[in-house]
């Protein structure tokens, strides 16, 4: 027997649209756009290339920090967190996404110390963005000194502990990545 296809009534089907609205933060998602979580993080990935390829920016930031919740302080989740909340100009998330990065990445990376002096610099704390970017530099080996020359790091030109974290990307980049370590070990041997 041939049943017709279920229909539903319109206050059901609004309920469902308005849920699934709600459920991206306000802003329906793209078609073909999937919004629940699944359990691993590729997909997740997959999605929120999808998501930000749609520009879908607001929709991607609630459904990675959805993902995030689900499946735990994952460092490509994290990374992608960093840089949504960061686009959207939610720079205390930002900030957030790159301390707990940082932790995930058991403090390896010089990096995630950069991601948290970029948004520390937006939020105008330029001194912790400072401190920040001596442990990249200093401590874990930055070398793309470059880097410091974008009109973000502007407000740190006139710093003097900027300028020797400048320099010192310099020459890390000279001694081959771990620049201050490896010349202080080398004057220490010379004075012993």
């Amino acid at each position: 027997m041939n049943h017709p296809p279920r229909m539903w009534s319109p206050l059901a089907a609004a309920l469902a649209v308005a849920a699934l609205v709600w459920a991206c933060g306000g802003r329906a998602p793209a078609p073909g756009v999937s919004v629940e979580v699944p359990g691993d993080v590729e997909t997740v990935i997959q999605q929120l290339d999808l998501m930000c390829g749609q520009k879908q920016y607001e929709v991607a930031f609630t459904y990675v920090e959805r993902a995030l919740t689900t499946l735990g302080d994952d460092p490509a989740l994290l990374r992608r967190y960093n840089d949504l909340a960061f686009y959207l100009e939610r720079y205390e998330e930002a900030l957030e996404a790159a301390r707990r990065l940082d932790r995930a990445d058991a403090g390896r990376s010089p990096w995630t110390q950069l991601k948290a002096a970029e948004a520390l610099l937006k939020l105008g704390r330029p001194d912790e963005a400072v401190a920040c970017i001596e442990v990249a530099v200093n401590e874990r080996g930055f070398q793309r000194y470059e880097v410091f020359a974008g009109e973000l790091y502007d407000p740190l030109r006139g710093d003097e502990r900027f300028q020797r974290c400048v320099e010192a990307a310099r020459g890390n980049v000279e001694l081959g990545g771990y620049g201050l370590e490896l010349a202080l070990g080398t004057v220490l041997r010379c004075i012993r």
